[in-house]
């Protein structure tokens, strides 16, 4: 299997690295059920979207190399090019003539074996909801037969509020629930009747894993003593890489209007 971060497998590994200890610094990051993403083969990590800081939360917890979809304008600027290059990233077009080059891109990733990140509902939801979930997550898994592995987050949506401008150290809490697999179609189109019941259980096992997330969330916590060095140090980090995170859209691969059937 080709590793995806081969031509730049070290700035992969020293961006994750570099987050992970900083971002331990400025959150407490509580997690369980990481045993629940295989540790080899495809996988769709599918989970809810309440703040622009999941992505980077799922990058310094998951155990294996997580490529996630990006706004295609990103790649336009040299430094975010070689840094999102690096991470594997997935450029997603706004346009339906090229939208297409995204979904295969992720197709051809699960089938080499790689782990893709993706927020189905395509956009950060309110507080405790959870948005329709776009058809994204379902052509990838019916496509590939690979398992999604759904993924509750709570109290990224304190840690960076939506209408601030930069985020607050706080506690926030990643639940992963067991993987579901929804078979294999060897169409080329998929219709709605087979796509719709498998958006609808991805919805129900990710409000699941919601559920487990804030409930372990609202349990008390040890006493956890401030490293303001640590805390400090991260803002020059974490901050910055929050601003850049929050450019990124269509992260359901959803264009900006309607694609063509693929």
């Amino acid at each position: 299997m080709r590793d995806q971060t081969t031509s730049g497998g070290q700035r992969y590994r020293g961006v994750r690295w570099t987050l992970r200890q900083l971002g331990f610094g400025f959150f407490r990051l509580r997690v369980h059920g990481l045993e629940e993403i295989p540790g080899r083969g495809g996988v769709i990590l599918a989970g809810n979207h309440p703040s622009v800081l999941d992505g980077i939360l799922l990058l310094i917890l998951s155990p294996r190399p997580v490529r996630f979809l990006v706004a295609e304008e990103l790649f336009n600027h040299p430094l975010l090019r070689w840094i999102f290059e690096g991470m594997g990233c997935i450029p997603v077009y706004r346009t339906n003539t090229r939208n297409g080059d995204a979904l295969r891109a992720a197709v051809e990733a699960l089938q080499r074996g790689e782990a893709i990140g993706i927020f189905p509902e395509g956009t950060t939801s309110d507080r405790g909801a959870m948005r329709v979930v776009r058809r994204g997550v379902g052509l990838l898994a019916l496509k590939t037969g690979a398992p999604v592995v759904p993924f509750g987050v709570a109290g990224s949506e304190d840690a960076y509020p939506a209408d601030a401008r930069v985020p607050r150290p706080g506690r926030v809490t990643l639940v992963f629930a067991p993987a579901v697999t929804y078979g294999r179609s060897g169409d080329a189109f998929i219709p709605p009747a087979i796509l719709r019941p498998v958006l609808e259980d991805v919805r129900w096992n990710i409000r699941r894993a919601m559920t487990w997330a804030h409930e372990t969330h609202a349990a008390p916590l040890l006493l956890w003593r401030w490293k303001w060095c640590e805390v400090a140090l991260s803002a020059f980090i974490v901050l910055p890489l929050s601003a850049l995170l929050s450019l990124t859209s269509n992260p359901s691969l959803e264009p900006a209007a309607e694609a063509p059937r693929v």
